[in-house]
């Protein structure tokens, strides 16, 4: 009987298939601020937000020039909310010859960065509000794209994500 139970919560989808082992980052939203030719001016960055209603605010000090590896910014103790300014990078196709394969990694553009927000939860409206030494860049409210999947297979769970992509002049 012992046995017999085990098979069954092995399948964990019903009789007709069964689920992967897929664990993937769920119910979270990435938002990527760009500004243009990806170069941040050194200085003082705060950003204010409301999510779902729920003011937020995180700061990040960008030094000239900022490090390859990027800065991590700073939000509010025991915030779900992380921002940083990361490196952009250059990608080549994955391109394979039997079993070797080429192109498994990325390489920093030297110079490039962006300011990435995460948030863990997938809010309908984000206000952002981005300031540099205090000087508003931009203000704006927008609606992130929400995808659902089911990445451990049909009946196993779902998996949603939202992700948006904002222009910022002047940062």
């Amino acid at each position: 009987m012992e046995r017999a139970w085990w098979r069954a919560s092995w399948r964990g989808c019903g009789d007709s298939h069964s689920c992967s082992a897929v664990y993937p980052i769920c119910n979270q939203t990435a938002v990527t601020l760009q500004s243009p030719s990806d170069a941040w001016t050194a200085g003082n960055y705060t950003l204010a937000l409301t999510v779902n209603g729920t003011p937020e605010q995180c700061t990040i000090d960008v030094p000239d020039p900022p490090a390859a590896s990027g800065v991590q910014g700073a939000c509010g103790l025991g915030s779900n909310i992380t921002l940083a300014l990361v490196s952009v990078e250059s990608c080549p196709p994955v391109v394979c010859n039997g079993n070797a394969c080429k192109g498994m990694s990325c390489t920093p553009i030297l110079g490039h960065f962006q300011m990435t927000l995460v948030v863990q939860d997938v809010p309908t409206h984000l206000g952002l509000n981005l300031a540099l030494n205090g000087k508003q860049l931009m203000s704006e409210t927008i609606a992130p794209k929400s995808t659902t999947t089911e990445p451990n297979g049909g009946g196993c769970g779902t998996c949603t994500l939202g992700s948006a992509t904002v222009s910022v002049t002047g940062g």
